[in-house]
């Protein structure tokens, strides 16, 4: 278990797989405050919302598939969000499954740290604090 706060939000259509996330990371990372957001658009008006009150989440986990708002679009508008400081939150792409073609996508990308195979695992939560 880890003792450091950590501030999250996590991005993803199914509700269920968001709550089992939550709670996953919540044990293992003590400190953790998690944000939940159904999808991209909800949470992106979160991230200016918070920024107003001078907060911003230090990881994002980003669920590469939804249908409001897919994750690279994310991706896009969070780059040109004059309203945040974008070297201070780490981005992870949730993907399932894998691919290769996402790897190389990320790597083109600065802000993405790496993606992180479905389902969270409690050595993926650890590599989140690493990085």
């Amino acid at each position: 278990m880890l003792q450091q706060y950590v501030f999250i939000y996590l991005i993803g259509e199914n509700e269920e797989e968001n709550k089992t996330y939550k709670e996953r990371i919540k044990s293992f990372i003590i400190n953790a405050v998690v944000e939940t957001y159904k999808n991209s658009l909800i949470a992106f008006n979160a991230l200016r919302s918070d920024s107003v009150s001078g907060r911003q989440p230090d990881i994002i986990l980003l669920d590469q598939h939804q249908v409001k708002k897919h994750g690279f679009n994310f991706l896009e508008e969070y780059k040109d969000a004059e309203f945040l400081d974008i070297k201070k939150t780490k981005l992870y792409l949730l993907s399932s499954p894998h691919s290769p073609l996402l790897d190389h996508l990320i790597i083109a990308d600065p802000l993405m740290i790496t993606t992180i195979p479905k389902p969270l695992t409690e050595e993926e939560i650890e590599k989140l604090i690493e990085y």
